[in-house]
């Protein structure tokens, strides 16, 4: 399997994290095209799960993360990552961070879905208490 020059730390099962505008968007590499490139799946709200290049996922951003977080074999992560990927998007309980955790045999969990509802819960709550005092 070639690699193109700039992606040879990369292997397919690899987790590329992105951060964005209020939290980190994650891609598997499921295979690298005819002229080494990866070809990443995630899943998002709008589109579900779906294939995309790197350029793609980065879009106009230029600093990415990546890792390995598991010992499964590359095709095992790739089976499991395809055998979700027909369960409905759901930001708290089945986003890209989810997926990613799942296909290496991880406890599918989302650190940013996790943050975000202690956020909501505290903002709630905060209305709840400024509603009673008035």
């Amino acid at each position: 399997m070639y690699r193109a020059p700039g992606f040879r730390h990369l292997f397919i099962g690899s987790i590329l994290s992105m951060a964005r505008l209020g939290y980190t968007h994650q891609a598997i590499v499921f295979y690298f095209d005819d002229l080494g490139r990866p070809i990443l799946g995630s899943i998002a709200q709008e589109r579900g799960f779906y294939y995309e290049t790197f350029h793609q996922f980065m879009g106009s951003q230029s600093i990415y993360k990546y890792s390995y977080p598991s010992d499964l074999p590359s095709e095992v992560v790739v089976k499991r990552a395809l055998v979700a990927a027909g369960r409905p998007y759901h930001w708290s309980e089945w986003n890209c961070q989810h997926l990613a955790k799942f296909a290496h045999g991880l406890p599918p969990r989302s650190p940013d879905a996790e943050g975000w509802t202690v956020m909501l819960g505290l903002a709630a709550l905060a209305t709840v208490v400024t509603a009673a005092s008035l």
